[in-house]
């Protein structure tokens, strides 16, 4: 069986939003995967509503630093799901996944 690495634990909501950068170009036209759930649409809208929080959140506030968190919690579902989806369609082939 192929293991994802998906290295999302201990990002903060910086490093997160990076990471998700990185995932959506490599699978924006990529072949392999036509079809995904959650839809790189959905992600991307998460993305951009972390990176709205992180904005919000940047100058302290409780209950913006809890939207932030909270933002931050929903892509990294999102992002495990769409690794779920991944591993499913690449049908255990790694070269797929690379």
């Amino acid at each position: 069986m192929t293991i994802l690495v998906k290295a999302l634990a201990r990002l903060n909501a910086v490093q997160l939003v990076a990471r998700c950068l990185f995932i959506e170009e490599r699978l924006t036209d990529n072949t392999a995967f036509p079809t995904l759930t959650p839809t790189l649409v959905e992600i991307a809208a998460k993305r951009e509503a972390l990176q709205l929080a992180i904005t919000e959140a940047a100058d302290g506030g409780r209950t913006a630093t809890a939207k932030r968190e909270q933002r931050k919690r929903d892509l990294k579902l999102a992002l495990d799901a769409l690794a779920g989806d991944v591993i499913s369609q690449s049908a255990d082939d790694p070269e797929l996944i690379l």
